[in-house]
């Protein structure tokens, strides 16, 4: 999925959550509710992701030090919190309120009804 030369970023509704001194950080989508938490070590990694970057760019930056960088890779951007830089965020936005805001039904026309 996350391949060498597509440049990536973190989504707009994707939140990063320091931690105190457990060593490790979370990060929060949002839209979809969905939680990660990483070790400390991928904080770096995830700083270059706020403007986008590349695979290619990350193996130069930092090499071998992280070896399962393209499972966190592909895990964030499964959960929807790595999306690719020309993604429009607003459209995830639009479809969860289609999703879940629906147009007012015979309920509304009820208690409108029985109010007065």
């Amino acid at each position: 999925m996350f391949t060498h030369e597509a440049p990536y970023r973190l989504s707009r509704w994707t939140h990063v959550f320091p931690s105190e001194d457990n060593g490790h950080f979370g990060l929060y989508h949002a839209l979809d509710m969905q939680l990660l938490f990483l070790e400390d070590t991928y904080s770096p990694v995830i700083d270059l992701m706020w403007l986008g970057t590349t695979r290619t760019h990350l193996e130069e930056k930092f090499g071998s030090k992280l070896d399962k960088i393209e499972e966190v890779f592909d895990e964030l951007i499964k959960l929807g919190m790595l999306v690719p830089v020309r993604h429009d965020d607003m459209t995830d936005l639009e479809q969860k309120r289609k999703e879940y805001i629906h147009p007012p039904g015979l309920e509304t026309l009820f208690i409108i009804a029985t109010d007065s």
